[in-house]
């Protein structure tokens, strides 16, 4: 086995369905791949597609009682895999026939944290997100694959971090600091079935991302202003976020306007904990 496709899985089994036909289709031989999905606490049939349904590759299905969150949830998935390559891949992203042999083929090249392209489709709509220089804090759970000794070395995903947001970016970061490299990879392309999270409306989601990023820059301060929580960085986003340029913003741009606000809401609420 050559490559580990990790997936969590949460109340969407038309769309788990789509996920998997579109695994089905990789022009990468199945034999060379497998998938570890993890049912994170779902009550609308997730689990029993799973076990109805067959696939040309091999798949392992894990199952918590109630909803642990991704990291906890990625980390048992790799705690299954068998393939030297673990392929990060949510359940909403359907993956273009040749997503995997793109990243496996990148990873023979030189092993790294390799971030493909996202097009991100909602309501009619679509917006592509192209990657060109990337970073830690490029890391996803759409489209991102790294050496399994690697994700092993640094602990994997931040169990301590509950909710939404930064998992992702702090896995990032510990990968940088343990010396690997990030390259960018748009050729592999995978759709993303609903908005970028940012633009996505959902403010709770937001709130969680801010209380996150506190509390990764308690472990991380040097993090502090990448992740906006810097005191500098929430001095200025209270000066925009209240009127007169408050107004201005919400009228230009509501979601950013709201996802932002809520976003220092989480923060500020945090610190306080902190």
């Amino acid at each position: 086995m050559e490559l580990s496709v990790i997936t969590v899985t949460r109340n969407r089994p038309q769309i788990l369905a789509q996920k998997l036909a579109s695994l089905a289709a990789q022009t990468l031989p199945p034999d060379r791949f497998e998938l570890v999905i993890c049912v994170n606490g779902c009550e609308q049939g997730s689990l029993e597609l799973l076990r109805a349904t067959g696939t040309p590759f091999s798949m392992t299905v894990l199952s918590f009682a109630a909803n642990e969150g991704a990291a906890k949830a990625r980390n048992a998935c790799a705690r299954q895999v068998e393939g030297e390559i673990i392929y990060l891949s949510d359940d909403d992203c359907l993956l273009c026939p040749d997503t995997l042999a793109r990243h496996l083929a990148a990873q023979r090249r030189m092993p790294r944290v390799a971030v493909g392209a996202i097009r991100f489709e909602h309501d009619g709509a679509s917006r592509a997100w192209r990657p060109g220089r990337v970073g830690y804090w490029n890391v996803n759970g759409a489209n991102t694959s790294l050496p399994r000794k690697a994700f092993e070395a640094v602990g994997g995903f931040d169990e301590s971090l509950s909710g939404y947001g930064g998992e992702d970016i702090l896995l990032g970061y510990r990968l940088k600091q343990a010396g690997l490299s990030f390259m960018a990879l748009p050729e592999a392309r995978v759709r993303h079935l609903g908005p970028d999270p940012q633009r996505s409306g959902d403010l709770d989601k937001a709130r969680s991302a801010g209380k996150n990023a506190v509390k990764i820059a308690a472990q991380h301060p040097e993090l502090a202003l990448r992740l906006g929580v810097h005191p500098l960085s929430i001095l200025l986003k209270r000066v925009l976020l209240v009127p007169p340029l408050g107004l201005v913003w919400q009228r230009l741009d509501g979601v950013s306007y709201g996802y932002e606000r809520a976003y220092l809401q989480g923060a500020l609420k945090e610190k306080v904990n902190v």
